[in-house]
């Protein structure tokens, strides 16, 4: 909670200081003062709502009083950068009662605008509100409908766990001929390999090589960690094998998971292979990769191995060797 207070501050006291001196050019150079002088230029109301958030958290209630006397005159430029500077500072619920606030006075909304506010939704975990802004645009606007929309969508139902709903919009972005990318079908495998549906996941990781989208390591990390969490440590091990063979780079979460998929089924020999490609390729180990690693030597029953391991982790923690 300090770490997002400290990052509302600077960059609300940088967005502050830029508008303000735009609001001087503007009076002073005989410039318009009506609130759309200037690209940076924020109405009062405004300046007193981002004040009002370095200090303390506000209800719905009051966002909507707050800004409601100047919503009116807001661009839609100013806008969309209003909800991104909540966002990045920490505040995405804030800029989700921006979003409403706007929406409650009529204000002309756009595809950024809703883009804006699915994106918050993503950091809050509220998947049902975000569904609810894609249909708004959909509906309203089916036209403006791009795959940064429908990604931001999947997204929030990726991290709130709704893989069903995660693929319905994979669907849906066929039907409104909008290209899925490889953003797209990440956050969908992601969902799928939450709650381990491998198979789903693999159908979606073959269906992007079939349509020529390209797969990167997040996509393979999502995918083996669907294959991890279904038990398949074989199809994992593959993956791992075609990310080499597809020269896509393997990380820490390659590795943690495929050695994870070794342990739980008792391959102790392969977590250990995996372990030592990871010294070799100079990619970090953390408390994940020995965790994994000493259980998978416990459960083969290789005492001092897990004991060499859990030495070996002390002084990586402990001594930075």
């Amino acid at each position: 909670m300090l770490g997002h207070g400290n990052r509302l501050r600077g960059t609300l006291h940088g967005r502050l200081q830029q508008c303000g001196r735009c609001r001087c050019q503007s009076d002073g150079g005989g410039g318009r003062s009506d609130g759309r002088s200037g690209r940076n230029f924020l109405s009062p109301a405004t300046l007193r709502l981002l004040q009002a958030l370095q200090t303390r958290t506000m209800q719905e209630a009051e966002v909507r009083e707050m800004l409601a006397p100047e919503l009116a005159r807001w661009r839609p430029g100013q806008a969309t950068q209003i909800l991104s500077d909540l966002k990045a500072a920490g505040k995405p619920e804030v800029a989700l009662d921006v979003l409403r606030a706007m929406r409650a006075a009529r204000v002309a909304v756009n595809v950024f605008h809703y883009i804006a506010g699915m994106s918050a939704c993503s950091r809050t975990n509220q998947w049902t509100t975000a569904l609810g802004l894609l249909h708004d645009l959909m509906h309203h606007d089916a036209g403006a409908m791009n795959s940064i929309a429908f990604n931001n969508g999947i997204t929030a139902c990726e991290k709130g766990g709704q893989w069903q709903c995660a693929l319905h919009l994979l669907k849906q972005m066929a039907l409104q001929a909008v290209v899925p990318n490889t953003v797209s079908y990440s956050a969908g495998i992601s969902a799928c390999s939450k709650v381990g549906q491998w198979l789903i996941a693999l159908y979606l990781l073959s269906e992007m090589s079939r349509k020529g989208i390209s797969r990167n390591a997040i996509t393979y990390n999502a995918a083996i960690s669907a294959c991890e969490k279904g038990g398949q440590w074989q199809v994992a091990l593959l993956l791992l094998a075609e990310m080499s063979a597809q020269s896509v780079p393997k990380t820490n979460v390659t590795y943690n998971a495929s050695i994870s998929a070794s342990e739980k089924a008792g391959q102790w020999r392969v977590a250990l292979h995996l372990l030592g490609q990871m010294a070799r390729t100079g990619v970090r180990k953390d408390s994940v990769t020995f965790s994994a690693s000493i259980s998978a030597c416990e459960k083969g029953i290789r005492w001092q191995l897990a004991l060499d391991l859990l030495e070996a982790w002390r002084r990586i923690r402990f001594c930075g060797i």
